[in-house]
């Protein structure tokens, strides 16, 4: 299960969970010279993945395929321009007034002919700015609901940004003016959406809109936008927030919903079993593609190798069992690459409510602001991470996949950065020191400190413990069953709760543990900034950390890397010191493909195998 800890706000832009598919697949056409077929581990949610809660891997390989901005990520993590789609420059650059600028390309449209203006690049300040979201009676993300249940709030581009985007004279060019100059600018450019079928959804309509009816749909955006309409802001809230959450599609969804200015467009989704993607034929925002026809399936690690020797898929794509791995291997006319993927596995403790006006968390590691109670929720927090058998998972699941794989010792680096072993050396925890035992005999004696008569046999306090996919992923499986037999010999009852709809659990109160694996789409610095920070929109555990909090206001700001190696050692000691998250290891990513298709080269950040989609070919 993978959540991306850093998104664009774009419909161009785990994880939700997926029934496996049982029995034979239907025949795929993996070998026509103009399709693909590929196979992911994990379902499809939501056509919307800015949604809180729904900022999930396969959502967010479908809206990258159906999608187009001004920039993309390679496989070198390096940022590439799309120069067919527009250009982005400094337009000032002083200490208390950086601006940039975005310009489209004109002529660029959607895929029912609507032309691609500024006005589309409006919603990212929508979804995004607390003071937008006040001023137009939104709601105060810092203090209740939101009528955009966005991901964005409270975070980076908040706190950055000096005031509304500014639309040039040419409607094709936008202008945000920053506080402060911003460290990769380039990634915190304008998302894209299409805010005419938006309007035309929050007017009740269920069908595409005329030339004419399209153009006064954005029309009646800007108006809103400007704050002469709040009514259809908050109906668009609504919709934006509800209707694009489905796990299906087909001829009778409306297809305002489906409105994309990528390569792709969606033809048809089934639920937990595929996605089927046809080619735009109005695309003009990318490079094109050969392939005409992209079809996901939705099958357990376990299952694909059958499936890419029968051809009925091309490319696998996934967490993979060691057998599964060892199957792939031995295929003829199949390539196998197996690499460090920018994804890492992590304990997660709740401490208060997500939201401010979500139900109260009163559960053993809840911080109430009372010193005694607060104190013996942090050592029981301290032993709850204490007990989880780190070693233990390294030896039977990690390495049994990637024989040098190892332990992740920080929240912020992933262990093939180069500044790693430098963030590890200096963060010092006793979360990772000495052995499984040692380490679960402090949590025994944390627990017994609280209740005396705990033991191995008899628990003192029980938690119950969120996590996904239990029929698709049998590691994960093993991992809830290790977490649980070991945090029992520290007298700690793990109720064991994997369920297909883990993603939306992650801010329910009545969970007191979760783990899963947070994906990293970006190569800033500010990756992790909206699962950490007070009120960032993928903090679901209700974290609020001073220290925490004045760090990643640094990395808000231009530092050199040794700076950066400083300031992650102080958020990660901070955070361990309350006992909030503990990072267990990274995922070595599995993809094997039809050796006969060409240019499948696998980038460690989402998205994966279809950053290049462009350049496949038989």
């Amino acid at each position: 299960m993978r959540m991306s800890r850093f998104y664009r706000v774009a419909i161009a832009v785990s994880v939700a969970a997926a029934v496996a598919v049982t029995g034979a697949i239907l025949p795929s056409n993996a070998n026509t010279k103009d399709s693909v077929v590929t196979i992911e581990n994990n379902g499809f949610t939501s056509l919307n993945s800015s949604v809180r809660s729904y900022n999930l891997a396969t959502n967010n390989y479908v809206n990258y395929l159906t999608g187009q901005s001004f920039n993309y990520i390679n496989d070198k993590t390096q940022v590439v321009a799309n120069p067919t789609y527009g250009s982005y420059r400094i337009s000032k650059d002083t200490a208390t007034d950086f601006q940039t600028e975005w310009k489209l390309n004109k002529g660029l449209v959607w895929n029912d002919g609507t032309p691609i203006t500024a006005e589309d690049l409006l919603l990212t300040h929508v979804i995004c700015s607390n003071e937008y979201s006040k001023d137009n009676g939104l709601g105060d993300p810092t203090t209740g609901a939101t009528v955009f249940n966005a991901a964005c709030y409270s975070g980076f581009y908040n706190n950055a940004t000096a005031g509304k985007p500014v639309i040039g004279k040419d409607n094709l060019t936008v202008t945000y003016r920053w506080k402060y100059p911003i460290p990769d600018w380039d990634l915190n450019g304008p998302g894209t959406f299409p805010v005419h079928a938006l309007v035309l959804l929050a007017e009740g309509k269920t069908s595409l809109g005329s030339a004419a009816e399209n153009t006064a749909a954005k029309k009646r955006f800007l108006d809103a936008y400007e704050g002469k309409n709040s009514d259809l802001l908050k109906k668009m809230g609504d919709v934006w927030s509800k209707n694009y959450i489905t796990n299906a599609v087909s001829a009778s969804t409306n297809p305002l919903l489906l409105v994309r200015n990528g390569a792709y467009i969606i033809k048809e989704i089934v639920a937990n079993q595929s996605i089927t993607l046809v080619q735009n034929p109005r695309y003009n925002t990318g490079p094109k593609p050969k392939i005409k026809t992209i079809v996901i399936k939705i099958l357990s690690g376990a299952a694909a190798p059958q499936a890419i020797a029968n051809k009925e898929a091309d490319i696998f794509s996934g967490q993979a069992t060691v057998d599964s791995i060892r199957q792939f291997q031995r295929l003829s006319g199949v390539g196998t690459v197996i690499y460090p993927q920018a994804v890492y596995e992590h304990v997660d403790l709740r401490v208060n409510r997500q939201t401010p006006t979500g139900a109260m968390y009163t559960g053993p590691f809840a911080i109430t602001g009372e010193k005694v109670a607060d104190d013996r929720a942090r050592d029981l927090r301290r032993a709850m991470l204490l007990s989880i058998p780190r070693k233990e998972i390294e030896t039977k699941l990690v390495r049994r996949i990637n024989p040098r794989g190892s332990l992740m010792n920080s929240l912020w680096v992933l262990t093939n950065d180069a500044s790693y072993p430098e963030v590890a050396a200096g963060n010092g925890s006793s979360y990772w020191g000495g052995t499984d035992e040692a380490r679960r005999v402090k949590a025994l004696e944390l627990v017994q400190k609280h209740f005396p008569s705990a033991s191995a046999t008899n628990p003192g306090f029980t938690v119950r413990m969120n996590w996904g996919n239990p029929a698709d992923n049998p590691r994960r499986v093993a991992q809830a069953q290790l977490i649980v037999a070991s945090a029992a010999k520290a007298g700690i009852n793990v109720i064991s709760n994997g369920q297909a709809a883990w993603s939306s659990n992650l801010g329910n109160v009545t969970y007191d543990v979760s783990f899963f694996a947070w994906q990293k789409t970006s190569p800033s610095p500010l990756g992790a900034l909206p699962a950490y920070r007070t009120g960032g929109g993928s903090n679901f555990a209700g974290w609020s950390n001073k220290q925490v909090d004045d760090g990643i206001a640094k990395l808000e700001r231009k530092t050199t890397p040794q700076e950066r190696v400083k300031i992650y050692q102080d958020i990660d000691k901070a955070i361990t010191r309350d006992a909030l998250s503990l990072p267990l290891f990274q995922h070595t990513a599995v993809v094997a493909f039809n050796s006969q298709l060409k240019n499948v080269k696998p980038s460690p950040m989402s998205p994966i195998i279809y950053w290049n989609f462009w350049e496949w070919s038989y």
